[in-house]
């Protein structure tokens, strides 16, 4: 029996060349693009759009105001991320804790905020922003203005925090930034 030496030839080379295509299939790898993608939604004038795409979460802040790192923030007790921007004329800050919840919903959390700042809450209101549902409170702890909203999506906490300025008049002034931020709150 004669071995056909050609045919033999062009079948091994067709071979080794499918089995170069297979492999080399495996380690083509699809590259991430670097470049978050766009906002889906308008920016307001004079504000920044944030938005964290590993948490799927976002807000607008003030462009006049200073951002800090997350990284000057220690995470502990399920706490993702902090993102926290300064007033740099009066150092009013505004805060955004993002983390594992221990609530199940924000009617758990509203139940406990009652419950911690008993006395000390002069006005509270439910929120609907952006589909979700949320809860706010004012407080006025010896003179020190405060207003705090919370959200529960998807077994994520999202507390937004406001520490009142020296007066009643910067407290109002900073508090409509507050509002702006916690309404431009959105979940992806």
């Amino acid at each position: 029996m004669k071995i056909n030496t050609k045919k033999w030839g062009v079948s091994i080379f067709s071979l080794i060349v499918v089995v170069g295509i297979v492999l080399m299939s495996g380690c083509v790898q699809k590259s991430e693009p670097l470049i978050p993608p766009p906002p889906t939604t308008p920016v307001s004038q004079g504000y920044i759009q944030s938005f964290d795409n590993n948490l799927n979460y976002g807000f607008e802040y003030p462009e006049t105001w200073t951002m800090h790192s997350p990284d000057e923030f220690s995470y502990t007790q399920g706490v993702k991320k902090v993102d926290m921007f300064t007033k740099p004329s009066e150092g009013t800050s505004i805060t955004i804790i993002a983390k594992t919840s221990v609530w199940k919903d924000t009617n758990e959390a509203k139940s406990v905020w009652q419950a911690s700042f008993n006395g000390t809450i002069t006005n509270e209101t439910d929120l609907n922003v952006n589909n979700l549902k949320g809860y706010e409170i004012i407080r006025d702890d010896s003179g020190t203005k405060s207003k705090m909203a919370i959200f529960i999506v998807n077994g994520m906490a999202y507390e937004f925090d406001y520490i009142g300025a020296d007066t009643e008049t910067s407290f109002k002034a900073s508090e409509i930034i507050f509002d702006h931020v916690v309404n431009s709150f959105n979940v992806k």
